[in-house]
C-alpha cells in the first residue's frame, strides 16, 4: 500500500472545505431554531465561522 504524502497547505484546504459545510448546517440550525435552542444554535454557528476565519490566517500565513 502506497501512501501519498500531504501537504500543510492540503490540510488547511481540506479543514476549510469541512468547516463550510459545517457552517451550512449550523446556518440551517439556526434558521429553523426554537427556544430554548435559539442561544445554542447561535453560539455553535459563531463557533463555527470563527474557527474557519482562524484556518484561513493560518492558511495564509504559511503559504
Amino acid at each position: 500500500m502506497m501512501l501519498r504524502k500531504i501537504t500543510k497547505q492540503q490540510i488547511y484546504e481540506l479543514e476549510i472545505e469541512k468547516l463550510k459545510r459545517e457552517i451550512e448546517i449550523a446556518e440551517r440550525q439556526f434558521n429553523t431554531a426554537e427556544e430554548p435552542f435559539i442561544s445554542a444554535f447561535t453560539y455553535n454557528l459563531l463557533a463555527k465561522k470563527e474557527l474557519l476565519n482562524a484556518v484561513i490566517k493560518k492558511a495564509k500565513e504559511s503559504a
